[in-house]
């Protein structure tokens, strides 16, 4: 990666060179061959990945921010994006997408109350089932 930034480097020095590129005869012309370059250090995703697109969407999603800094896809990243995407200033349907999110959420949370009251009536009632009974 260096070899082909120096050769990069190299280059824009010859195009630098022409006299065209600059407005006076005595502007002072970088000598961007004598650039320290030193290749950063960079996340990459993992090869068996299909993060391409996770990675490319994140980053124009943080590009605004000074710290807008990706280091890792998750589970978290992708879920932040699919949010992001879905529930955005830009998504028209957002707030339909909303109510059905609560609509649903309400219905999960309804069934589980009510499988949990069903699941203790039937542990009570196998209680009182099984208390000893005197006959005489």
């Amino acid at each position: 990666m260096i070899n082909y930034l120096r050769w990069q480097a190299n280059f824009l020095q010859l195009l630098l060179d022409d006299r065209r590129f600059v407005e006076y005869n005595n502007t002072k012309k970088p000598l961007v061959s004598k650039f320290n370059f030193i290749e950063a250090e960079t996340p990459q995703q993992h090869m068996d990945s299909n993060d391409g697109g996770v990675w490319v969407a994140k980053r124009m999603q943080l590009s605004y921010m000074w710290d807008g800094y990706l280091d890792k896809v998750d589970e978290k990243t992708r879920m932040s994006l699919a949010l992001e995407l879905v529930m955005g200033k830009h998504n028209r349907k957002a707030e339909q997408v909303g109510e059905m999110a609560t609509s649903i959420w309400d219905k999960i949370i309804y069934w589980a109350v009510s499988t949990e009251k069903r699941k203790r009536k039937k542990r009570e009632d196998k209680e009182t089932s099984h208390s000893p009974s005197i006959s005489f």
